[in-house]
């Protein structure tokens, strides 16, 4: 019998910031926004975090922005589900070996953000776009189950893969 091989399906940016966004904010993140026509620019508010991890107040919710330009891929799990930013490793299935690993570990550093994911509904994407104008490969569409979840991270390395993960696991 065959098995069926793992894969990631990635995203990138164009060297800035993720932002998740539960679609329910979708027509409230403006990307880099439009002086001209008084639109704000929430790409720039995203300076303020960096190459960390951290939420922006968009009317009434909250994005959560992923500071590290890397390609970046999502990976559900029962209790959430954790964002794979790979900075080294070309094979899907030793960097799934890595993070696998990397999820019996105890040493992530928790956060003291909790991220609320709304209806459960968001898209991961360059935070430079509004959600309108990023293509369809240029976004994750990513399904949670609706309300809030805490934010850990840690890096794991192995021979050929280094990765940075970003889990977000349901707030009890």
């Amino acid at each position: 019998m065959a098995t069926k091989k793992l894969s990631l399906r990635y995203v990138e940016t164009e060297g800035g910031a993720f932002v998740l966004l539960p679609l329910e904010l979708k027509k409230h993140w403006h990307g880099i926004g439009d002086e001209d026509e008084g639109v704000v620019n929430d790409y720039a508010r995203t300076d303020s975090i960096g190459t960390g991890v951290g939420l922006l107040d968009v009317k009434g919710g909250h994005v959560l922005i992923l500071g590290s330009p890397e390609v970046t891929a999502f990976w559900p799990l029962s209790d959430g589900g954790l964002f794979v930013q790979r900075i080294m490793g070309d094979e899907d299935a030793e960097v799934i070996a890595v993070f696998e690993n990397a999820l019996a570990d105890a040493r992530w550093k928790k956060t003291n953000l909790t991220f609320d994911a709304g209806n459960g509904k968001l898209a991961l994407f360059d935070s430079a776009y509004a959600y309108e104008d990023a293509d369809d490969d240029e976004l994750l569409k990513v399904a949670l189950a609706p309300g809030k979840y805490k934010v850990e991270m840690h890096t794991a390395k192995a021979a050929a893969v280094e990765i940075e993960l970003v889990r977000l696991r349901k707030a009890t």
